[in-house]
């Protein structure tokens, strides 16, 4: 399912489909629950009366997937509830089921299931990780101490991504003019679009 030129690369794809049915278990103390596949999860918060459970080291490095997203697995325990069921994704079998005679909520049987997840791995590979910080990192760097930029003004991502294209913007069009004399740059707009020239022109 990779492209042709991810095919001997450190990337790998698993597909997982619909397997049984796992159960988080709260412990002693209400201080942590442990997931289908017996990993400890602890308290993180307080909700409507419960708590929310959660451990993201331990949801990156399972086989086994209890939810269709793609983050990390976020349960929430009410004030009596001591089992919370969950649709696991692999082949692996699930160490913690319900008890019998369990009920799972309303929502466990609501209609349009997913029926399979795409899980995608990338092999530990440190040199290659390495080099990747040297090619990507650079050109960042350079970039926001040239023009002062060493941190965001805005905040959400389309507001950042935003800044940052007009950050590069305004750095490439600094090297450009560095090299060239601008009557070849406005001779080059004119040559490769006239209604562009045109209209900047009339804004000047």
């Amino acid at each position: 399912m990779l492209p042709a030129c991810y095919e001997h690369s450190n990337l790998q794809i698993e597909i997982h489909p619909q397997g049984e049915i796992g159960a988080f278990v709260r412990g002693d103390g209400k201080s942590y629950v442990t997931c289908p596949m017996g990993k400890r999860l602890n308290k993180t918060r307080d909700k409507n009366g419960g708590m929310v459970y959660a451990c993201r080291p331990a949801c990156r490095q399972c086989s086994n997937r209890c939810t269709a997203s793609a983050n990390y697995r976020q349960v929430y325990f009410g004030p009596g509830t001591s089992c919370v069921a969950a649709r696991m994704y692999g082949e692996e079998k699930a160490v913690q089921v319900p008890p019998e005679g369990f009920v799972p909520n309303n929502s466990f049987f609501r209609k349009n299931q997913i029926e399979a997840t795409v899980l995608l791995r990338m092999a530990n590979d440190p040199q290659k990780q390495r080099e990747r910080l040297c090619i990507s990192e650079h050109p960042f760097g350079t970039v926001k101490w040239h023009v002062g930029a060493h941190y965001v003004l805005c905040k959400g991502i389309e507001k950042t991504t935003a800044e940052l294209r007009l950050t590069f913007l305004a750095y490439n069009l600094k090297q450009v003019l560095n090299s060239k004399k601008f009557g070849e740059i406005m001779e080059a707009l004119r040559e490769y679009r006239p209604s562009f020239f045109v209209f900047f022109i009339k804004q000047l």
